[in-house]
Formats: structure tokens, C-alpha cells, sequence
């Protein structure tokens, strides 16, 4: 492993108790999670199995099990890293017996893939579509998904109209036809076990005593269910807890990943050592000053200062367009100046949709020019990588940030949109005739 800098070393060095480290956009959070699970290896006296590794996507948890292979070798084949639901179906599978008999299982069920899930789920509304007054299917499929958006003011509006009850009664044939074919979800999953490990203390022990030290990645992303488990899994009395994150770099509100943890790490472990990685090794200082100017318009943060290590040389440019057609031109010459260029190069948006418009845009104007390495996604998509330059679209009130969504949480999707670029940065910001930049168009604006 590369030399690990004073911050990353401190934040990680072996010991146990509850550890925060709060690892800014390009400061090497993996690497400093990849250095504290050696050291608990190493220096600790832990065996690899007994250490659990959670995450939140497949792809991270073989890239952390893959790179402490490359550190320690054979000793790291034990080690346990997965997803939050991948954990919670080993433990099923595990304590199949009692799963079993718990809820009325002959054989152990599949898991269903989350296509055949919507699948299912339409299926059941399709026959239904009366019962909804006209409202589109794929927001009735939302509600059936997901019991959490029919809360708060929804709800009162849905059982105005009669609606929250077939609601309930299609949750209901759903759950009915995952029985009567064997299967669970993803939600189950975590349900289950929850379940099982609050009603059986003998499997709670056990799951304690085999889980002696468990870190977290992305802890920012973690949601109140995931916060649970972790509490049923860690001793009571001498939690062994290591995460990392950024909270400003949450941007899965909508998967209901609650920041409280990560800013009042504190107020849930009292005695928490909270650390703080402020060097960024991706981006220019241009950038990371631009980006840092940005996120301390949020007020519901934790505090910390990002200084670039790379140093100055940065290049970033606003493009104030009016309307569609002007953005897609802006990007056409950008894309026309980088001709030739080497490096890496990105267009970011909010939306699937305006990648489309703007790739339909691009194949007529620029037949064969776009250069080879170039890459659309949605900024979501976009989180954990890096690019030479960065293009960002659309950023107007009317789509960035998006006004029906938390405006805090739109600008730390405006932030990773920004801490994706290393050298160039390129903002598409939108005004009418007359009119004002957007918020973010402002924010973003030369001080």
C-alpha cells in the first residue's frame, strides 16, 4: 500500500472502541479503510472471520475484499464484506431452521431479482386499475413498493380518496404471491432478520460473539434499518465500530440514508474518536475551492475544510445559456475545444432523460467527433468515479437542484457533481431573458 498521509494513519492506526472518520471527496477513504482492517488483523489479535465488513454496493465490497488480499494475502480469505442485504441473507440462510418455522417456509425461498419484483407487482395492479382512479400506474407501483412514501400529509390526501386501503390490500396480494412462489425481496431480507435477531437473543449473542469488529463504508448512505442492525449486532457494552463517510456527499435521501448518524456520530456513541481526512488528492485547488464554497451554503453539516493537494492550475468555467438549444451548443464547443485532447472527460445531469437529449444532439452535430473516452451518466451514477474534465448540465430551478426535493440535499448532489472533475470544470448554468441564475447558477458564481 502507498504511504499512508498523517491523517490517514492517525484515522486508522489499531485499536477498538467507536471510530468516525469523516473522509472529504478524493481524500483516500477506502484507502484508510483498507489500512484499519490490516491493522486489526495485523495488530489486534482478530482473526479475518471474525471481522464483518459492510457495504453498500457488490462492486465495493470486492474491491475492499481484493485490496486486503493484495496487503496480507492468504490471512484475508476469512474476512467477511458484503452489502447490507447480502450480510442479512447469510445470517437467514445460516439459522435456516428457525427462519423456517418462524415464517412458514417448507424449503429455503429465492431471492427475487428486482425486475421480476416489478414485474410481479404490475401484474397484481393491472387487474386493479379501477380501484385507482385514473392515478398513473407507476406511482400506484411506487406506493405498493414502498410503504414509506404513503406516510405524512400523502397519507391523509390518500384516504381522502378511499385509496389507502386498496393500497394496503395490493401490499397484501403481493406478499401473498412472494409465498405462494417461494420467493423474497431485498426489503425482506433486512426485515427478517431484524426480526430474528430482536425475538431470538440466543442468535443475537452468537451473531455478537462471531462479529467481534464491524466497519462500515459509505456510512453517510446509512438508513434507519441499517442503523438497527448494527445495534443488534454490536456488543452493548465495548462496540468494536469503525466507519467512514462524508455527509456531504449524501445524496440517497430518497433511499431513506439519514445524515443524523454521520453529523451526531456522538449523540448515538458518546464515546465516538471522530477523525477528519481534509486532504484532497483528486482536484485541482480551483475546484475544491469552488466545491467547498458551495456545500457551506448547507447549514446541516459537519465542519471541515478540504485543501487540494495537487495545488493550483485549475481550470473553471461557468456557460450561461437560455434554454436547451444553447446548453447543447455550449457542449458542443466544449467538446470541439477539447479536440485531440487526452484524458478522461464526463457529462454529468440529474436526469436520464437530458442524457438522451443531449446524445441525440451530439450524433447529428458532431457525426463521429464526440471523442471515444467520453462518458454520460446521471451524477448519482457518477459517485466514486473521477474525470480529467467534467461537464455539468442543466443546472437550472427547474431540474438542479430539483424543486421537489430537500434543497440541502440537492446541493451535496451539486457537490459530488463537482468533486468528480481533477482539472477542468464546466458548468452549464441556464437563465431566462431578463431573469436570474438559478440558486445553484448563483452559488456557483465568482466571489
Amino acid at each position: 500500500m502507498e504511504k499512508l498521509s498523517r491523517e490517514q494513519s492517525r484515522a486508522s492506526r489499531p485499536g477498538g472502541g467507536v471510530t468516525l472518520v469523516i473522509a472529504g471527496a478524493g481524500t483516500g477513504k477506502t484507502k484508510t479503510l483498507i489500512s484499519k482492517i490490516t491493522a486489526i488483523i495485523g495488530d489486534s489479535g482478530i482473526s479475518p472471520k471474525n471481522i464483518l465488513v459492510l457495504t453498500f454496493s457488490r462492486k465495493a465490497a470486492e474491491e475492499i475484499r481484493s485490496r486486503v488480499r493484495e496487503e496480507i494475502g492468504e490471512m484475508a480469505l476469512g474476512l467477511v464484506a458484503g452489502t447490507f442485504h447480502s450480510f442479512c441473507l447469510s445470517l437467514l440462510m445460516e439459522y435456516s431452521g428457525e427462519f423456517k418455522s418462524r415464517y412458514g417456509y417448507s424449503d429455503f425461498p429465492t431471492v427475487l431479482e428486482e425486475d421480476e419484483r416489478k414485474r410481479i407487482i404490475k401484474g397484481i395492479l393491472m387487474g386493479r386499475l379501477d380501484d385507482f382512479i385514473g392515478i398513473p400506474l407507476d406511482i400506484i407501483e411506487s406506493f405498493v413498493d414502498d410503504p414509506h412514501k404513503c406516510e405524512g400529509g400523502l397519507k391523509k390526501r390518500l384516504d381522502l380518496f378511499g385509496l389507502t386501503e386498496k393500497i394496503l390490500d395490493a401490499r397484501k396480494a403481493f406478499q401473498a404471491e412472494k409465498a405462494r412462489r417461494a420467493v423474497v425481496d431485498f426489503q425482506d431480507l433486512m426485515t427478517y432478520t431484524l426480526n430474528m435477531l430482536e425475538n431470538n437473543g440466543e442468535i443475537r449473542m452468537a451473531v455478537r460473539e462471531r462479529c467481534r469488529y464491524v466497519l462500515v463504508d459509505e456510512f453517510q448512505d446509512t438508513s434507519p434499518e441499517n442503523f438497527r442492525l448494527l445495534r443488534l449486532i454490536l456488543d452493548e457494552k465495548s462496540p468494536n465500530l469503525f466507519v467512514v463517510g462524508d455527509d456531504w456527499q449524501s445524496i440517497y435521501g430518497f433511499r431513506y440514508s439519514n445524515i443524523d448518524y454521520i453529523v451526531r456520530m456522538r449523540h448515538f456513541f458518546p464515546d465516538a474518536d471522530i477523525h477528519r481526512l481534509t486532504a484532497n488528492y483528486r482536484s485541482l485547488h480551483e475546484i475544491v475551492r469552488l466545491s467547498n464554497r458551495l456545500i457551506r451554503n448547507n447549514r446541516y453539516r459537519t465542519r471541515k475544510r478540504l485543501k487540494s493537494y495537487r495545488g493550483r492550475g485549475g481550470l473553471v468555467r461557468r456557460h450561461i445559456v437560455q434554454g436547451r438549444e444553447q446548453e447543447n451548443e455550449a457542449i458542443a464547443g466544449i467538446l470541439n475545444g477539447m479536440a485531440g485532447r487526452a484524458g478522461s472527460l464526463a457529462i454529468l445531469y440529474r436526469n436520464n432523460w437530458q442524457g438522451r437529449i443531449i446524445s441525440r444532439f451530439l450524433e447529428n452535430r458532431m457525426p463521429g467527433e464526440p471523442p471515444v473516452d467520453l462518458q454520460m451518466m446521471t451524477i448519482h451514477a457518477s459517485k466514486g468515479l473521477e474525470f480529467n474534465t467534467v461537464i455539468v448540465a442543466g443546472i437550472t430551478d427547474a431540474i438542479l437542484p430539483d424543486p421537489s426535493s430537500d434543497i440541502e440535499e440537492e446541493r451535496r448532489l451539486m457537490y459530488v457533481a463537482l468533486t468528480r472533475a481533477r482539472d477542468e470544470l464546466h458548468l452549464i448554468c441556464h437563465k431566462g431573458r431578463g431573469e436570474k441564475l438559478s440558486i445553484f447558477g448563483q452559488e456557483l458564481g465568482e466571489k
